[in-house]
């Protein structure tokens, strides 16, 4: 699997996937975790402290969370399609917010990932 967004705050992660789609949600978020949003919350601010990089379905370089994302270094790709739908919650992913070309897979799909 490997899924294209927007690199909004720059930086490479990788962690257990976490789908969350309400605040209550965040409870589930562990240090390291990759964060998958569908869309931005002020509330889902406080997972980045522990979130190893984010996944937004919507959203660019302006939103809320990338801002905010950008002033803590939490590495953010935006405008993943389907990325809450095709991302299992605990799946190893990795978030390559870097170049032009935002990149969002699991552990081994990614040659980019492997030279970084």
């Amino acid at each position: 699997m490997k899924l294209k967004g927007i690199p909004a705050s720059a930086g490479i992660g990788f962690g257990a996937a976490k789908i969350v789609q309400s605040v209550e949600d965040l409870e589930k978020v562990q240090q390291g975790d990759v964060m998958i949003v569908r869309h931005s919350n002020p509330a889902y601010a406080v997972g980045l402290f522990k979130a190893s990089a984010v996944v937004s379905e919507n959203g660019g370089t302006l939103f809320h969370l990338a801002i905010l994302a950008r002033e803590v270094g939490v590495p953010l790709v935006s405008s993943v399609e389907n990325a809450a739908t095709l991302i299992k919650e605990g799946q190893m992913v990795h978030v390559l917010a870097i170049g032009e070309e935002g990149e969002v897979g699991d552990t081994t799909t990614s040659t980019r990932a492997k030279a970084a």
